[in-house]
């Protein structure tokens, strides 16, 4: 794993700037989001970008990068804005990710990196509707348009789209999670079947997502890109899940645990319709 690699100081034409609106940003890269996010959470929110790959890694998985753990503030914020309906994160969150989409890029594709496609991973239709919006893909969206206004243009590209029903992937060990998703995903096709407008011109696609856990949600996307000719290098989240459990041995099944209403690990928290609401998430 490589060592860390601390955000560069944001300037006024930079993806926090620009992806946080309104919002101001301090001089180590804090989007305090107009009062969204309170500065402890902010702090926590931005950590660390940095290559965050899980263990066991998947074949087939790109390069992972995020911001930080998925846990404390961080999970907190995720599920207020995934789960809860609290939409006025989607700009900060979308900042951080713009922020680790940048240095990933930097890092993996070298100096003059061609214009990528953003592809966010999606969520079934049953969760949208439950949700009442679709946050990775509003997500990705406002992550290309503050990358575009920082002078780093891309291409937001909803290429991926499920193919039929899975299983809810709350308590499956790595193993279940790759078998339940396997050919899980398909190419979302133009009308007539023609290549999407949406297609990256430079044919390399990144991922993107709010969480990475075992990375077989991920590993399966990229399969579907890759078996489109695309080059997918990398996927970017906003945190990555520490492994905290040993992984049941090989020929021992994993026993699902209860599927939880959210959708997030350890949330029992029934879901709401989004709204925008501007109170601090600490």
């Amino acid at each position: 794993m490589s060592s860390p690699i601390a955000p560069r100081a944001p300037d006024s034409r930079g993806p926090w700037a620009v992806g946080a609106g309104a919002a101001g940003v301090d001089g180590i890269g804090v989007v305090w989001a107009g009062g969204v996010l309170c500065g402890r959470c902010a702090v926590a929110v931005c950590g660390e970008v940095r290559r965050r790959m899980p263990a066991p890694v998947p074949a087939g998985l790109p390069e992972c990068w995020s911001a930080a753990d998925y846990a404390g503030p961080v999970r907190r914020a995720v599920i207020a804005y995934k789960e809860r309906g609290r939409t006025a994160l989607a700009r900060p969150l979308a900042a951080v990710a713009a922020q680790v989409l940048g240095v990933a890029v930097d890092t993996v594709l070298g100096p003059d990196p061609p214009v990528v496609g953003v592809v966010p991973v999606p969520s079934l239709r049953a969760a949208r509707g439950r949700r009442g919006h679709d946050p990775v893909g509003r997500l990705a969206a406002l992550t290309v348009r503050a990358l575009a206004r920082s002078g780093r243009p891309a291409v937001l590209s909803p290429l991926v789209e499920h193919r039929g029903r899975v299983a809810d992937q709350a308590g499956l060990s790595a193993s279940l999670r790759a078998a339940n998703l396997s050919g899980a995903f398909r190419l979302r096709r133009a009308r007539g079947g023609g290549v999407p407008r949406v297609w990256p011109p430079s044919g390399v696609a990144v991922l993107l997502d709010d969480v990475v856990t075992t990375g077989a949600t991920l590993a399966e996307a990229a399969l579907t890109l890759r078996a489109a000719g695309l080059r997918v290098p990398l996927a970017v989240t906003l945190a990555a899940t520490p492994r905290r459990h040993p992984l049941p041995r090989a020929g021992i099944s994993a026993r699902p645990q209860a599927t939880r209403t959210t959708g997030a690990p350890g949330d029992d928290t029934k879901p709401t319709r989004p709204r925008d609401r501007n109170s601090k998430v600490t």
